[in-house]
């Protein structure tokens, strides 16, 4: 084993001396300074606005869109998603209070939020046709720059659906995950 190792130094000794820095060469130019972002004080920050997004939940896009302001280190989403299909039409409307959890960045700003929303959806797929909708509970997580945000969405949700006998609010056993871009406008 210890063969192995010295071989491996004596292979990678003529490597270093092609990566290291010639003395004297270099002397008279200055260093770059280190690469940052650009740190804004977000104490008095205030930006609001309107946006369209791409939603995928499972293999169902939806297209949405909403208003979004921000005070500060806090905010609110509104926000509403529409998928038309043949077979099924949902609507998904929901808002939500958000906490940004570092200070604003030219490149990135990850947020946090809790809100609630509501839902509804109609299905044709029998001949009568059948609605389902209900409220749901959403914790977001995303990264927001100024261009527009990626967002992941785990909303819990309750329904009823239209069937006499079933008048009462059933929890799903899951959640649904979504993913989404946005792009402001």
């Amino acid at each position: 084993m210890k063969f192995k190792k010295c071989l491996l130094c004596l292979m990678a000794l003529p490597l270093s001396f092609l990566f290291a820095d010639r003395f004297g060469e270099n002397s008279n130019l200055p260093t770059p300074p280190p690469l940052k972002d650009p740190i804004v004080d977000t104490s008095s920050y205030k930006d609001a606005y309107t946006y369209q997004k791409f939603t995928k939940l499972l293999f169902l896009p939806a297209y949405g869109f909403g208003y979004r302001q921000r005070s500060g280190h806090v905010g609110f989403d509104i926000a509403m998603n529409v998928a038309p299909y043949v077979f099924l039409n949902v609507v998904h409307a929901r808002v939500a209070g958000l906490v940004y959890l570092s200070k604003l960045s030219k490149t990135s700003s990850p947020y946090v939020g809790l809100g609630a929303g509501g839902f509804g959806s109609y299905s044709n797929t029998r001949k009568k046709g059948t609605f389902h909708g209900g409220i749901t509970g959403d914790f977001l997580i995303g990264i927001e720059n100024e261009k527009g945000f990626w967002e992941i969405d785990i909303a819990v949700s309750h329904y009823l659906d239209n069937n006499p006998k079933h008048r009462i609010f059933h929890a799903r056993t899951f959640p649904f995950i979504t993913i989404s871009k946005g792009w402001r406008f």
